[in-house]
């Protein structure tokens, strides 16, 4: 008798824990690795493309679809109380990629603006565009074009692009058709506030050239972090950290300490 009921006991405990696995297993919705969470897939192939978040949603500019620099100018929106993606059924302008998104207030409103980039040629573009989130409307901004060359003539897209205090700034930049240095060291300040013409002004040069710097504002304060230099035929990655004060702009770029390892190089 008491075996039996050692082994009605055993068949019980068995019985719960595979109801519970059952349980567990069925009710998981998607993988999970770690704190990371998968969402909806975005429904098209995107690569070199940026996003910004707005009023409980992130807007996607364009992208690139391939390898082949095919780009789309299509606006995408993800709705994170929704979980869902959607074409907003405007497109950009001038299609590009590998761009920057700035969040910038100007007299239309909330903008989200990008400065250059690839078009499908693969030519960097002088393009200044905004799209407007509150109305989904788009504009090109003709009479401020972007600036940024490494030469004259040999123009390129921006390194970085960081927003403070409601004014952009871009520095350094790649396009992949230039000459020695290659990768580009000059600073630019788009006040969206400025008179039409005058909306682009000069900052200080980095000391190094250089592109795809990951971009980020830290107490007012703009930081570049990594980047590439190019040889002529490779990119390569260097480890630099540089600080720029909007505030104190003939300081110029200060150095920080590096990254300890430099992050893999992007490619063009």
């Amino acid at each position: 008798m008491k075996r039996t009921s050692s082994l009605f006991s055993l068949v019980l405990i068995l019985s719960l824990l595979l109801m519970l696995t059952t349980f567990v297993v069925a009710g998981a919705s998607a993988p999970n690795d770690g704190p990371w969470v998968y969402s909806t897939d975005l429904p098209a192939v995107a690569v070199r493309s940026d996003t910004e978040f707005y009023n409980g949603k992130m807007y996607m500019l364009g992208y690139r679809t391939d390898g082949a620099g095919t780009t789309d100018g299509s606006v995408w929106v993800y709705d994170a109380a929704l979980n869902t993606w959607s074409d907003t059924g405007v497109d950009m302008p001038v299609p590009v990629s590998n761009y920057t998104i700035a969040k910038l207030t100007d007299g239309t409103g909330v903008g989200l603006y990008i400065f250059g980039g690839r078009d499908s040629a693969g030519a960097c573009t002088d393009a200044v565009q905004v799209y407007y989130p509150d109305t989904n409307t788009t504009a090109a901004i003709a009479t401020d074009p972007w600036t940024g060359v490494v030469n004259p003539g040999e123009r390129v897209f921006p390194g970085g692009v960081v927003e403070v205090g409601n004014k952009a700034y871009a520095w350094g930049g790649f396009c992949g058709t230039t000459t020695a240095p290659f990768t580009g060291s000059q600073t630019w300040v788009f006040d969206p506030a400025a008179a039409a013409g005058s909306r682009w002004t000069a900052g200080p040069n980095l000391p190094t050239p250089g592109a795809y710097q990951n971009g980020a504002a830290l107490d007012g304060k703009i930081y570049s972090i990594g980047g590439d230099s190019y040889d002529g035929a490779a990119l390569i990655a260097y480890p630099d950290v540089l600080m720029l004060d909007p505030a104190n702009l003939g300081a110029g770029w200060q150095t920080k300490a590096p990254i300890p390892t430099p992050l893999t190089a992007c490619g063009s």
